[in-house]
């Protein structure tokens, strides 16, 4: 790493105004190329650069309870899963009953499929939240970027099953994590 690059990383952590400071990408400037990368570069300007600040004793209060609020939603998405689980297993059986009298058995099945892939998508989202986990006490940056891998993924199923409410909510929540970006550090 080039002495150019680690004062841009220590002009990072400084926790004031977080316009005028160049932000912490968590990568080599050479790895533009990256889809994370151009994906982070993209919300940091419109969440970050754009948007209102948090004062900040909101965002350290989002830091200090982080993972407490990450924990909650590790349960939900254990909740979300298991419902999920329920309903593929109630569709089968409705498709095997509808198939036998009415001859639509096919419905069913494709919903139980859409169930099935909704459930690999708890799995990926529950499987990035457990990887932050142990990193959001010692604010690591990596913890702060399997959050927003987790939530980048519930915004895109979000888009995807037209869900305005589900949609705004993972908004607010990768506004506020870009919010207290800044106080997670590479280690």
């Amino acid at each position: 790493m080039t002495k150019q690059n680690k004062t841009i990383k220590e002009e990072v952590h400084t926790h004031g105004d977080s316009k005028h400071t160049k932000h912490n990408t968590g990568h080599d400037s050479n790895d533009k190329n990256n889809l994370f990368t151009q994906i982070d570069d993209y919300l940091h300007d419109f969440l970050v650069e754009r948007a209102p600040d948090l004062p900040n004793n909101v965002k350290e209060t989002f830091v200090k309870f982080m993972p407490i609020i990450n924990m909650l939603m590790i349960f939900s998405t254990v909740f979300a899963s298991f419902i999920s689980i329920y309903s593929v297993v109630l569709l089968q059986q409705m498709a095997t009953f509808s198939s036998g009298i009415f001859g639509y058995g096919y419905l069913g099945q494709n919903n139980a499929l859409a169930s099935g892939l909704n459930i690999a998508v708890y799995g990926f989202v529950l499987y990035f939240l457990v990887k932050a986990q142990t990193g959001l006490q010692p604010k690591n940056y990596s913890a702060w970027k399997y959050l927003v891998f987790a939530q980048l993924i519930n915004t895109i199923i979000a888009v995807l099953s037209f869900s305005l409410p589900w949609l705004l909510g993972n908004l607010i929540t990768l506004y506020v994590l870009y919010q207290i970006k800044t106080y997670y550090k590479e280690k």
